[in-house]
């Protein structure tokens, strides 16, 4: 039986892409077969960070049902279980319970569970009720899932830690009182807060600051990142083209896209 973890084929530096990866990198390691599949590209793999994870490629599949995956590798129940992050549901999902697929579900963002179904939620229900594990990555996550879910057995939920890097654990390093966040990541809650501790950030300790508030940001993401964002837009618009009744409901994903992208910049 070999583990997939299916995965968007998205090569700018997002967490839960490369969590994904070290998860089939990591149970190669304690000897399961496991592999990274990207259905949107088959021939994708990230290259933004390090890894040893091993890559399922296939071939485009260019004639296919709307829900279909971008895959010509026809998955089998008898010898893969697929792994399906909670942003794919509505495409993987359905597809799975067609091909009678085992497979888990991969939650690392509760409150994206309706991004992968479109607001469908008959669909979701049904996908994550034949679900054989629901892995949630936090106690929240796990109360949005049965909030939403309340069908679902709570044991059929598998409860995730993450990993701290031996980084942060250095006692040789002399820590700071960093308040450190990334403005592109709920930026308005960031703010609030940040106002909200005005006055304790700038409580003094003798002549040194108390603490300190840091914006975080990687400017080598920006160029891939707009890139990426463009793509969509000129994909976008060319639907709008060819579908006009799209074309209102493109329009708002594209003043969407355009205020991430002013974000990055």
């Amino acid at each position: 039986m070999e583990i997939v973890y299916l995965s968007p084929a998205i090569n700018v530096p997002i967490g839960g892409i490369k969590v994904i990866y070290r998860h089939s990198e990591m149970l190669n390691q304690l000897g399961f077969t496991s592999s990274v599949f990207h259905p949107d590209n088959p021939k994708f793999v990230c290259d933004w960070f390090t890894h040893q994870a091993k890559i399922r490629l296939g071939q485009t599949k260019w004639f296919r049902k709307k829900h279909e995956m971008y895959e010509s590798i026809p998955f089998r129940p008898e010898r893969d279980f697929l792994v399906i992050p909670e942003v794919r549901t509505s495409q993987i999902g359905r597809q799975c319970l067609e091909r009678n697929l085992k497979y888990a579900m991969f939650v690392q963002n509760g409150y994206q569970l309706f991004d992968g179904g479109r607001s469908d939620l008959e669909l979701l229900n049904q996908v994550y009720r034949n679900a054989s594990v629901i892995c949630s990555i936090s106690e929240d996550t796990t109360e949005v899932i049965q909030m939403t879910f309340p069908m679902i057995d709570p044991d059929k939920i598998i409860r995730l830690y993450p990993h701290v890097s031996e980084i942060f654990r250095n006692l040789t390093t002399k820590k700071k009182k960093l308040i450190t966040y990334m403005p592109r990541k709920l930026g308005k809650h960031a703010q609030v807060i940040g106002l909200s501790m005005q006055s304790r950030i700038k409580m003094r300790l003798g002549s040194q600051p108390c603490w300190q508030k840091v914006l975080f940001s990687c400017p080598f993401v920006s160029l891939r990142g707009v890139l990426c964002l463009l793509w969509r837009l000129l994909y976008r618009a060319i639907l709008s083209l060819a579908i006009p009744e799209r074309a209102l409901k493109n329009t708002l994903i594209a003043q969407s896209l355009h205020q991430s992208t002013m974000e990055i910049l």
